[in-house]
């Protein structure tokens, strides 16, 4: 039984480049939602109780890591199921060199801002 007969058309590097655009637009909603000035969190919030503080951070970073997990592995696990090991390996390793190239292009842009920052 295939699950999603459509996608099965699209080639892997393609599934693999939407699913890096999934992450990276997660990330970048989350970056954009924490540094905005219309959602920063009073001084000292966390202050009067470490323990909320903490609780909040460790469900973020597990909600997150969920989330991310099941963009890059979510259907290329249904495709371990329905026996395509080969086309879930592929789609595995074209997210991976997606994310690398996002990665170095991101470290690109910081190595150049740094190099204008410091003349």
């Amino acid at each position: 039984m295939k699950l999603f007969p459509r996608l099965a058309a699209i080639p892997a590097w393609k599934v693999g480049l939407l699913q890096t655009a999934i992450v990276v637009a997660y990330i970048l909603t989350g970056a954009l939602v924490v540094t905005s000035p219309f959602t920063q969190l009073p001084e000292g919030l966390f202050e009067w109780s470490p323990a909320v503080g903490i609780l909040t951070f460790l469900t973020t970073f597990v909600f997150s890591a969920l989330f991310c997990s099941t963009a890059v592995l979510g259907y290329p696990a249904l495709l371990a199921f329905e026996k395509a090991y080969r086309r879930a390996a592929q789609i595995v390793l074209w997210s991976m060199v997606w994310l690398a190239l996002v990665l170095l292009g991101i470290g690109f842009i910081v190595v150049v801002n740094l190099v204008l920052t410091l003349r």
